[in-house]
């Protein structure tokens, strides 16, 4: 499911009693905000699916008559332009819009995007320039980086269920390998459960 059952509630739907099940998504470097789009999208071909199938399968999977209630609570973008962009399409929607990546960790945004999974799709496509071969290629050295620590602590903070980051190819290149590597140890560490000792 992609949100827990407790979050699930009954409302009207084209004049039935429906399940409106939430899925709240938020990005970072959000550009144009073409991932929101591409969720949508993606959760409508979903139901359309699940419509599909019989009845005894609708009904485990989320009742008769559905809908999954995609919201964006959250993106950031430091571009004035696209921000702008941002703000006209998401003006009726109640999305949190921002300049700095910086802000998703920020204490003020506890109550709305939680500390333990209310985020069901986490996106951010930090800036490639300092890990890619068309530029300068100086990696945590280029201030620009920071927006990738800001993506990896959005997740370790926010623990979203789900989450996609971007970057280009070559961050896999001999010379950002340790930087990779600190970061997939990052994320791992979401999962690894502690060690307990035992008496003797």
């Amino acid at each position: 499911m992609p949100a827990p059952m407790h979050n699930v509630r009954k409302v009207p739907l084209k004049g039935m009693q429906a399940w409106r099940i939430p899925f709240l998504v938020a990005e970072d470097c959000a550009g144009l905000g073409a991932g929101f789009v591409s969720t949508q999208r993606t959760v409508r071909r979903l139901e359309r699916k699940i419509k599909l199938q019989p009845d005894r399968v609708r009904q485990f999977c989320c009742g008769p008559k559905f809908k999954f209630d995609v919201r964006c609570k959250y993106l950031s973008e430091s571009n004035d332009q696209l921000r702008a962009f941002l703000h006209s399409k998401h003006k009726q929607l109640g999305t949190k819009i921002v300049s700095d990546s910086a802000a998703g960790t920020a204490d003020a945004g506890d109550k709305l995007l939680g500390l333990d999974g209310l985020v069901d799709l986490y996106m951010a496509g930090p800036n490639c320039q300092p890990f890619s071969k068309m530029g300068k290629n100086h990696g945590r050295a280029d201030e620009r980086s920071e927006t990738f620590r800001d993506a990896i602590n959005f997740i370790l903070k926010r623990k979203p269920k789900t989450f996609i980051l971007e970057q280009v190819p070559n961050i896999k290149c001999k010379t950002h390998r340790s930087f990779l590597k600190h970061i997939i140890d990052k994320l791992r560490s979401l999962t690894s459960v502690p060690k307990t000792g035992h008496r003797r």
